[in-house]
């Protein structure tokens, strides 16, 4: 007689995961102890940790490089910035982009590294039992002898 209501499914897809510059760079909040704690978290470790908080921030990191280019190129062509302040903190946020011994950031083993991280998955409760796979940790396979 009547429709039933049709149920959405929810569709999971890893668009940020696989294009880091969709992620939204709040460039003109960027100040130089911010920058240097995301390349100090990022650079620390290249496994994946428990929380992908390494992974999500080098996600950003990669998107801030984005944005900074994106605002090198419109500057260099005929789409010019207008807003002189924005091309200046641009070019403070590249400096501040680099290692410790300041040597410039490799973004190409960034992105090598971030794309490794985007294929691989964390099982805590796996890496706390020291195995590849925890799943099903629950069931137990117990013999039974039928008496009938």
């Amino acid at each position: 007689m009547g429709s039933s209501p049709t149920k959405m499914i929810p569709v999971c897809t890893n668009e940020l995961m696989q294009q880091p510059v969709s992620v939204y760079v709040p460039l003109e909040s960027l100040t130089e102890p911010v920058v240097r704690s995301i390349i100090s978290v990022t650079t620390s470790s290249y496994e994946l940790n428990m929380n992908y908080s390494q992974r999500t921030l080098l996600m950003f990191l990669l998107a801030i490089d984005e944005k900074l280019q994106q605002i090198e190129n419109k500057t260099d062509t005929a789409e010019q910035i207008s807003d002189e302040s924005i091309i200046q903190h641009a070019k403070n946020v590249r400096q501040w982009l680099v290692y410790n011994n300041k040597e410039p950031l490799n973004w190409d083993e960034l992105r090598k590294i971030y794309n490794k991280m985007t294929k691989q998955e964390y099982n805590s409760l796996a890496n706390y039992f020291g195995v590849k796979d925890a799943v099903p940790y629950f069931e137990l396979t117990m013999r039974t002898v039928s008496c009938s």
